[in-house]
Parts: C-alpha cells; structure tokens; sequence
C-alpha cells in the first residue's frame, strides 16, 4: 500500500471509531441529495485456504457482509435501479441515505451466501449478471488465468508483448499486472494469449476446483429475481467494451439484456460495464449503452456518491468494497465517501 493509501486508511479508520463524528459531518459528509453505489463481487469464507483463483474478487466473509448489510440497514435507505428509474422519472422523492447495493459477475456465492444474507434482512440489492456464462461450466477468462499462473511448477510465461514474465518473485502481483494489460487489448488478442498460454502450460482445470468458480444457475437468478432482487447486465461475454468494434459492442450490450429479459419476464435497465473505469467505457460506449435500451450505465472503483440533480445516467459512480476494509473504513466509506476512493 503507497503513503497515499495508508494516509487515507489511517484517517479514516479513526474518523470511523470517533464518538462524536457529527462535529466534522458537515464538512466532509455526503450530500443530501445524492445517492451512493457500493459494489461487491464474491461473499465467501474459505478464501484463504489454498485457492486458486482471484482472492481480489472476494470482498468480505460471510459475517463481514451480514453486518455491512445490518449496518446499511440501520443507517442508510437501500433501493435499487428501478427505485431510481421511478425517482428520476416519475417524481418520486430520493431517500435522505439512500443506497443501493451491487454484485458483478454472477458467482454462485452471490445466491448461496449474499442472496441468503440479504433476504433475511429483507434488503434489496442489484446482481449484474454475465449472460452467457450463467449456468456453464466454464470459468471466466480472468479466472481461469490466476488458477494457470498458481502452478508453483511454472516459472515464467510470455508476456502479450513477447518479453518473458518472471513470476518468481511476486507471482501475485505479476498475475494481477498481466490480467490488468489483458483487459485493455481487443478479446482476440487475448482470447489468442489465452490458448497460447493453455496449450504451453498444459494446465488442466479440476472438476473439483472449477466448483469454487462457478457462476449460478438460471434458476437461482429467476429465483432472486422473483424474491424482490434486481437483476442487471454485465454484458454477454464480461468483454471490455471499448476494445470492441460497433457490432460487436452493439451485440454484449444487446445479446446480455434480451437474454435476461426472457428468463427473468422482466426488463432490465440498467448495465455494470465490465471493468467499470473510463478506459473500458468512453462517449462511444455510453451511446450504445443508450441506444440499446437501457436506462442507467454503472462504473467501478469510484467514490460511489452521485448528486440527483448532475449525476450522469450512464457513468454512475461505484465504490467497490475490499475485503480489507475494517468496520470503520466501511463506515467513512458511506458517510464521508471524498476520503476512500
């Protein structure tokens, strides 16, 4: 973590724990006419026990997430996209705090553990699901890359610009540097890496380890969606949409929302573009995005507060949540959203 990082953890984490926070509030707070976005990925315990896959996907343990939710609960006025629609739209009044709550993917975890955790508090929350990976055995791409590179046999791989990566030394840190370059070249030139990188290794995926990275079924998403949660896109393929040409981008954006829209009976508004910075999204992007359909576009990794009266439809700010975030953090996340970012 840089001096930047640690500075603005340090400082929140002990505005977090002051008694009398109400004395700053009105500095720093979150206005009163705004709404905030958090994201999540996985909810899940076992994260740390010889796994293969990407442990950055995880954002808390499943305690972790019940008092998040408790805690949104109790402090805060948790909607969702179609609550929003109806506020922009309709006339109808903002919550004083409210929030709304997003998972991105479409892991299994989202129903076994935050589907569960979230109805028993009877919070609603938005799943951005990745329509063509739901219900097959295939794990995404960015997945399937850490589980190859975990091998402690393998030493070294090529890099996408033929130098050698040596994942000696911090084979972590180099896995997440190779799938961050990944992300930003056209899916095929890194659907050709990916089967270079396959048939080089010859790494076999294990049945048994493919269960820890499996998304839900169709009927897990029909079910949440018929229990009061809200099911979004995030496009067909997870591609980054701004490395796409015009019919290939028109086809996630289009493909994902139709397909949902029949298995779920309802439609869907709103799209978590994958990646979710404003690399992957741009001016073109959001304009597909609108002339596809949908209503609303959210990014990732932003401070997540949005402003009723400017916020812009199809770039809304998302906190993502870390795993590392202290209870503390969590709370000057929501109420002083400026200071973590």
């Amino acid at each position: 973590m840089d001096f930047r990082r640690k500075l603005q953890s340090s400082a929140a984490t002990m505005l977090g724990q002051m008694p009398y926070i109400e004395r700053v509030k009105q500095f720093i707070s979150r206005k009163e006419d705004c709404f905030s976005v958090i994201g999540y990925h996985r909810i899940k315990d076992d994260y740390s026990v010889g796994r293969r896959f990407d442990d950055g996907l995880i954002n808390a343990s499943c305690d972790e997430f019940e008092w998040q939710v408790r805690y949104l609960k109790n402090n805060f006025d948790p909607i969702t996209f179609n609550d929003l629609k109806d506020i922009v739209y309709n006339g109808v009044s903002l919550p004083r705090r409210a929030v709304i709550i997003t998972f991105d993917d479409g892991f299994d975890d989202n129903y076994t553990n935050a589907f569960r955790i979230l109805s028993s508090h009877s919070v609603p929350a938005t799943f951005f699901v990745t329509s063509g990976l739901i219900g097959v055995k295939e794990p995404f791409w960015f997945e399937k890359m850490h589980y190859i590179l975990s091998d402690l046999s393998i030493d070294r791989v090529p890099d996408i610009d033929g130098s050698v990566l040596d994942l000696r030394c911090d084979r972590s840190k180099a896995i997440n540097s190779l799938v961050g370059r990944l992300k930003k070249v056209p899916d095929t030139i890194r659907q050709d890496y990916m089967n270079d990188l396959e048939l080089k290794t010859n790494v076999l995926l294990v049945g048994s380890d493919l269960a820890e990275s499996k998304t839900m079924g169709w009927d897990q998403v029909i079910e949440m969606s018929r229990s009061g949660m809200e099911i979004g896109s995030h496009t067909e393929s997870h591609a980054i949409l701004s490395s796409l040409k015009d019919d290939q981008l028109n086809h996630e954006l289009c493909a994902s929302k139709h397909k949902i829209e029949s298995m779920i009976e309802k439609e869907v508004d709103v799209i978590a573009y994958p990646n979710g910075d404003d690399a992957s999204i741009g001016p073109v992007v959001e304009e597909a995005t609108k002339e596809a359909g949908y209503v609303f576009g959210v990014k990732y990794g932003v401070s997540g507060s949005n402003e009723l009266s400017s916020f812009n439809r199809y770039g809304i700010s998302r906190l993502g949540i870390l795993a590392s975030h202290q209870r503390g953090l969590f709370r000057v996340a929501m109420n002083y959203p400026g200071l973590v970012f």
